[in-house]
């Protein structure tokens, strides 16, 4: 009976928390899960997003809104991945079948969330193991991160134009708003997935 329950219980645990089933893993399905998942987090973002400018003074055009948010959202997925090449990159020089060897992990029959904690405790091995790169790739990943943060910052100004907002403390207070509802919103579905994935 146990055992129905976990079956019936992973598949959704796996669609809150993205965690899926790795036997068939491979690049194209990776790459798309990624598109899908920017797609649908974007589009998720938007609405919190559009209601914060709404709250201050902004048109009903959620046009307006949603066109800088996508140019945000593009250029962030770019520099995030250049993060991750950047820290993954000096491993891979180091250990270059590392990666191999934890895709030996993934695609084995098992636990899907099993398998995903001993390819996370295998990355931790690595960086343990290879510290002066781990460390240096880090740094750079970093450095990227704290550009793209800055950019961000930058970047909330197309809002205002696009909505025709002078005044700045608007901009803040739809930025306080959408940040409450990010927050709100994420509480409530990290409970359901702790809810959902609690044994018994």
């Amino acid at each position: 009976m146990s055992d129905a329950k976990s079956r019936l219980r992973w598949p959704r645990t796996s669609i809150i928390l993205g965690i899926w089933p790795t036997e068939n893993l491979s690049i194209i399905s990776l790459l798309a899960e990624a598109v899908a998942n920017g797609v649908v987090t974007t589009l998720i973002a938007s609405l919190p997003l559009y209601l914060g400018w709404r709250l201050v003074g902004a048109g009903a055009e959620y046009r307006r809104i949603a066109v800088p948010l996508c140019y945000q959202s593009a250029i962030a997925t770019l520099l995030i991945s250049a993060g991750f090449v950047a820290t993954s990159t000096p491993l891979i020089v180091a250990e270059p079948h590392f990666f191999e060897r934890m895709r030996e992990v993934l695609i084995r029959e098992g636990d899907p969330v099993a398998k995903w904690s001993e390819a996370w405790r295998m990355v931790e091995w690595l960086q343990k193991a290879r510290g002066a790169a781990a460390m240096s790739g880090g740094m750079l990943m970093m450095l990227i991160y704290l550009v793209l943060l800055g950019w961000l910052v930058v970047s909330r100004g197309a809002y205002r134009q696009a909505l025709g907002i002078v005044a700045r403390w608007r901009s803040l207070v739809a930025f306080m708003a959408f940040s409450a509802l990010v927050i709100t919103t994420g509480g409530s579905f990290v409970a359901i997935a702790s809810w959902l994935s609690r044994p018994g």
